[in-house]
């Protein structure tokens, strides 16, 4: 995500530098260029975003309809296959360490620094401390997890994609990028027929099933750009991919639209490297160059300060200015910290080569094992965690559609699958104001209390929530008159899938399935959507 300089272009071997892709006739301006697709893909996302906020916390019209989750999904795509092209060209001309350590000093510094700026001010961000997940925080992928910043998930996939390209490096197999490109992206198109759609494009994957993510799809055509760049002239009309895309994106999923937007980003890529952006007022090269160099920052820090201005901007401020407010907050803030960004990472960057190979190697070395260790422990916990979900929703089968309690309870005493002992309530059922519900309370089986239980939600027949129980709740340990329980993780909070999900006014059913394929109807004690 670092700006090359304009002599990384060139290399100083004329064997290398005949690998490498032909330059505009400024080579200034391809650098540029990239710059400002960085500054797009920014905007792109912090737009998104703003909007996205906006209902969460007011009432009124849905701004989305303007900046919807298809800017987010092309923006994102143009930085994947930013890193699919540079991380080619780099292959080239880097030893392995090297490489890596460069991708890491540049990812994790300045995270590492917003993560900890955003749990020391969350009281003022999000009304509550936020202490972050440890493993979640190392950027390795663990599978389902909770983020600080709201938009991890893609530094995930970043930096598995960096330790990918570090072991292609190391084999020795740089100059097969492209075919390995072009076999990754047609087995992530092959895995949208062959995998189940939960699996090709969750955001939070664990390792095993990462590689076949649509979203992949991007650094695979990034990686075939420099090849597509020695043999063609990319005419600037294939910029225009993405608006493309963008209009027939409604005939599509989300994996599919996923890698229709890395192929038509690539295409953006190619076109650009032939811009002469000199040609562009000085006062706009200027601003997209900032906004470029700051794009990381901005990328960072713009979840955060979006919450925060809607959380402090006064209730009569209309919606359009709100959400004007608060996107010129996040960039004007990135651009803040985008400066200690390039700062710090210059001087790592130093350092890092200033190492001896043997510290590198050490290093380096360092980190592979923990990824290894860390990937592989989210990998197991996922697939003891989809074991279990099997196991509960087995529970609910042949139940019959779910329309009220009684009829559900029923359906559990017929299967003979009910809680010996069961004690719960829902607590709460409140409407976000972005209408979905949002549903709390306590249930477990009280001669098998620690058993493994998740929640499902179902209104007028259909289900608009799943979870596994995961908050302490002490206060029923008391009442139960079991002081063990305090320690364990018998409550559940989540919200509904889609906004309004009881379009009649129906009251939703909540029932708690263990993974025994045990069953109950969890009552309700005061509480009313």
């Amino acid at each position: 995500m670092d700006r090359p300089s304009p002599a990384s272009s060139l290399t100083t071997s004329s064997r290398k530098h005949a690998q490498a892709p032909r330059l505009p006739a400024a080579g200034l301006g391809k650098v540029d260029a990239l710059q400002y697709l960085r500054a797009l893909a920014a905007l792109m996302v912090v737009f998104y975003h703003a909007g996205h906020y906006l209902i969460g916390h007011r009432q009124g019209p849905d701004l989305q309809g303007f900046f919807d989750g298809r800017l987010a999904l092309h923006g994102v795509a143009i930085f994947f296959a930013l890193s699919g092209y540079l991380m080619a060209e780099l292959a080239l001309r880097s030893g392995p360490e090297r490489f890596l350590l460069h991708r890491l000093t540049r990812i994790y510094p300045i995270y590492l620094i917003c993560t900890a700026a955003f749990c020391a001010l969350s009281p003022l961000i999000i009304g509550s401390a936020y202490t972050p997940r440890l493993l979640a925080t190392t950027l390795i992928p663990i599978g389902s997890a909770s983020y600080a910043l709201g938009i991890e998930w893609t530094l995930l996939f970043e930096v598995t994609f960096y330790v990918f390209v570090f072991l292609v490096i190391w084999a020795g197999a740089a100059r097969a990028l492209a075919a390995i490109g072009l076999a990754w992206l047609a087995l992530v198109v092959a895995s949208l027929w062959l995998l189940p759609r939960p699996d090709v494009a969750t955001l939070t994957p664990p390792l095993y099933l990462l590689p076949f993510n649509a979203a992949n799809g991007a650094f695979a055509c990034g990686l075939l750009v420099p090849t597509l760049m020695r043999h063609v002239r990319v005419p600037w009309p294939a910029a225009l991919a993405p608006l493309a895309a963008l209009a027939v994106s409604g005939y599509f999923d989300l994996a599919e639209n996923r890698v229709i937007a890395g192929v038509t980003s690539a295409a953006l890529i190619a076109s650009a490297l032939s811009w002469r952006v000199e040609t562009l007022p000085a006062a706009l090269q200027r601003a997209m160059l900032k906004l470029g160099d700051a794009s990381y920052a901005i990328y960072l820090v713009h979840v955060p300060v979006i919450v925060a201005a809607y959380r402090w901007l006064p209730e009569v401020v209309p919606l359009g200015p709100a959400w004007a407010v608060a996107s010129a907050l996040a960039v004007a803030v990135g651009l803040a910290v985008g400066r200690l960004d390039i700062g710090l990472y210059r001087r790592l960057k130093r350092w890092a080569d200033g190492l001896r190979a043997p510290q590198a190697r050490a290093f380096v070395g360092a980190y592979i094992a923990a990824f290894v260790v860390i990937a592989s422990y989210g990998s197991v916990v996922n697939l003891i965690e989809s074991r279990d979900t099997a196991a509960a929703a087995a529970a609910l089968d042949g139940l019959g559609p779910v329309t009220d309690a009684a009829t559900v309870a029923a359906a559990i005493a017929r299967k003979g699958a009910g809680f010996a002992a069961p004690a719960g309530e829902v607590e709460q059922v409140a409407t976000l104001p972005d209408e979905r519900l949002a549903i709390a309370g306590w249930a477990l089986d009280r001669e098998a209390p620690k058993t493994t239980t998740f929640i499902a939600v179902f209104c007028e027949g259909r289900q608009i929530a799943w979870a596994k129980r995961q908050r302490l709740r002490p206060a029923a340990a008391d009442t139960l008159g079991m002081p063990g329980l305090r320690k364990v993780r018998v409550g559940f909070t989540l919200a509904s899938e889609p906004r309004r999900p009881c379009p009649g006014g129906g009251q939703p059913v909540v029932v708690a399935a263990d993974v025994r394929g045990k069953a109950w109807v969890v009552p309700y004690r005061g509480a009313r959507p």
